[in-house]
C-alpha cells in the first residue's frame, strides 16, 4: 500500500514497500528470498504485486488479503501506525538530543550533503548493519525525497526499535527548511 495509507495503519512488524516506484528492487533489499510474503495490496493490484515479487526470484508469497482495511478493522488490536516526522519536527528532535539519524542514501547521493550528525547506511545494506544502532533510542531515518526511508523506518520497527521515524519529503525538505545545508 502507498506510504501515506500504511503510516495510518499496519499490523505491527509489517514491511512497508509500496507497489510504486522501484518496488522490485527494494523488496530485494529488505525481504530474504526465502522469507514467506503475505501481500497487502490496493483492491485488484495483488497479483502483479506477487508476479513482480517473482520476477526478482522470491517465489514465498503465500497469498494476499483481500480486503486489507477490512482486514485491518478486523484486527484493530494488532494495528500500529507509523511516526513520520516533518523537516522542522526533525529540526525539533535533533535540538532535543539523543535521536539517531540514518540517512539511506547510496553512496554517490551524498555529494549534495548530509544531515549533520546522520550514520550512512544505505537502504540496501541496513538488515545487515542493525547491530550499528540502538534499538532503545529514537532513530529518524530520511533519503532523498522520502520513499525509501519510510521503507527503512518500517525495517526498523520490524526489528524491535520501537521509536523509529521517517523524514517526510526527504533531504530535499530538510534542504527547504535548512538552504546552507547543501
Amino acid at each position: 500500500r502507498p506510504n501515506q495509507q500504511f503510516a495510518a495503519g499496519h499490523l505491527a512488524g509489517s514491511l512497508n514497500v509500496p507497489a510504486d516506484g522501484r518496488m522490485a528492487e527494494t523488496v530485494g533489499m529488505v525481504v530474504g528470498p526465502h522469507d514467506e510474503v503475505v501481500v497487502l495490496a490496493e483492491p485488484g493490484e495483488e497479483q502483479a504485486v506477487a508476479t513482480r515479487f517473482s520476477r526478482i526470484g522470491f517465489d514465498h508469497v503465500l497469498g494476499y488479503v483481500p480486503d486489507p482495511e477490512g482486514f485491518l478493522k478486523r484486527h484493530a488490536q494488532r494495528v500500529v501506525q507509523a511516526s513520520r516526522l516533518t523537516a522542522v519536527e526533525t529540526a525539533a528532535a535533533i535540538e532535543r538530543g539523543g535521536v539517531q539519524l540514518v540517512d539511506v542514501r547510496n553512496s554517490g547521493e551524498l555529494a549534495g550533503g548530509i544531515i549533520p550528525g546522520a550514520t550512512h547506511i544505505p537502504l540496501a545494506e541496513l538488515q545487515r548493519r542493525l547491530p550499528e544502532l540502538d534499538p532503545t533510542r529514537s532513530v529518524i531515518t530520511y533519503c532523498a525525497g522520502g520513499w525509501r526511508s519510510c521503507v527503512a523506518a518500517s525495517v526498523l520497527r520490524a526489528n524491535g526499535f520501537d521509536d523509529a521515524s521517517d523524514l517526510l519529503g526527504g533531504y530535499a525538505a530538510w534542504v527547504l527548511l535548512n538552504p546552507l545545508a547543501s
